[in-house]
Formats: structure tokens, sequence, C-alpha cells
């Protein structure tokens, strides 16, 4: 689209100033109507999908816009968003204390099988799955909808705090080990 946007949480915690650039160079502020606090932000696919703490009597939850000032909120309308991931069809998104939801449009989210896990890890699409990983476990999906768990040979996770894959290999770090 050729546009920059900036999600800057004000310090006195009563939203967010919405800023736009075409050139990364020259800002425009605009009017945060919501009184949002945005925070695990994405930009996939011409879609924003982010994760809001209300004020003033706002819900939480998940929030979505097609030009970054506009938001409109999902049915995902409280508790705490923690990852976010698309594949080429599917956005998949962790839900703190539900589970793991998945949408076709980013908009409009269904429960997975994964539920009520702890749901604060990272969660990554690449080569034709997502792996979602927290501490000590780690989960794969083809589909975002079903979840299964990942067979560990010879690793012992302690909290893990990134995953990412990069020429063929799946890689993960945690804050005891280092990479693995």
């Amino acid at each position: 689209q050729g546009k920059f946007v900036m999600l800057q949480g004000l310090s006195d915690g009563s939203g967010t100033a919405i800023y736009t650039s075409t050139d990364g160079k020259m800002w425009v502020k605009h009017t945060d109507q919501l009184g949002m606090y945005f925070d695990t932000v994405q930009y996939i696919d011409e879609l924003w999908v982010a994760y809001a703490k209300g004020n003033s009597g706002k819900s939480s939850g998940l929030w979505y816009s097609e030009d970054g000032i506009n938001w409109s909120q999902s049915n995902i309308n409280s508790g705490r968003v923690f990852g976010i991931a698309k594949s080429t069809n599917k956005w998949v998104v962790m839900h703190l204390t539900t589970g793991i939801y998945y949408s076709e449009d980013g908009k409009t989210y269904t429960l997975s099988n994964l539920t009520g896990e702890k749901n604060y890890g990272v969660i990554r699409y690449a080569n034709g799955i997502f792996v979602y990983a927290y501490e000590d476990t780690v989960r794969y999906s083809e589909n975002g909808e079903i979840w299964e768990q990942a067979t560990l040979n010879d690793v012992s996770l302690l909290d893990v705090t990134d995953v990412m894959y990069e020429d063929g290999i799946w890689v993960m770090a945690n804050s005891h080990e280092g990479l693995m």
C-alpha cells in the first residue's frame, strides 16, 4: 500500500496515538477514537490485526483494520492475546486464558482444539505449519485448527523465548540454555 503505520501508547495510559507516513520521514497524526492501548500488532496481506488493552470502560481483545487508522473489534472481545501468526489462508492467535483461535479473514475467530493451556508463548508459521512454544510445551498444526504435541528428543525446554524457521531448520531459543 505504500504506507507506514505507527501505534504509540500514550504515557498517561489514555490510549494510542496513530501516525501514518508514505515515506517513513514525514508522519501525520490521526485521532484515536477508541481510547485503546494497542500491543502485539501484525500487518499481513493488507490487514492489521492487534491486541488492545481497554481503557475507560473499553473492551480489551483483538482488533483489525484495513487502513491502520480505523479499527473494528473482532469477536475476541476480552482478555489478553499474546501471539499472532498467518499462513497463506489462515490467521492464528493465542488467547491467554481460553486457547488458540483461527480465522480465515482475520476478523472472526473460532476456538481450536487447543484450549485452556499456557498461552503466553510464541507462535510462528513457516514451511507449511504453525509452531507454538512455551516453557516445556511445543505444539504444531498444519491448519491452525487441530494442534498436536511435538516430539522432542533429548531437549530440555525451560522458558522458550522465540521460535524461528530459516533454511529448512526450526530453531528455538530459551532464556536458560540459549539456542536449541
